[in-house]
């Protein structure tokens, strides 16, 4: 009867510690899953954000394209010739 219970005994740690064991098991399935979810999200959320990127480089192009490029090296004398031709005006304040 001792040989008995000493057996049961230890098959019931067993089964407990093999519960214990499936319980750990699917706590890291969970963390594992919760993690998943959270790096789809976060390549999600890059993916938004190259899209707006790409969005807004392809404005600017747009509006830089209306500028156009004009070498003003050839009307540098002649403003300068005007800018010197007027007046300078000089405000003093006093305290």
């Amino acid at each position: 009867m001792e040989e008995q219970t000493a057996t049961t005994n230890e098959i019931s740690r067993n089964v407990s510690e093999a519960a214990k064991g499936s319980s750990q098991i699917a706590e890291n399935v969970v963390a594992v899953a919760t993690a998943a979810k959270s790096t789809t999200q976060g390549a999600n959320d890059v993916q938004t954000a190259s899209a707006e990127l790409a969005r807004m480089a392809a404005e600017l192009q747009q509006l830089v394209a209306q500028f156009k490029y004009e070498d003003t090296a050839e009307k540098i004398p002649a403003v300068a010739a005007a800018v010197m031709k007027k007046p300078a005006r000089a405000t003093v304040h006093m305290a």
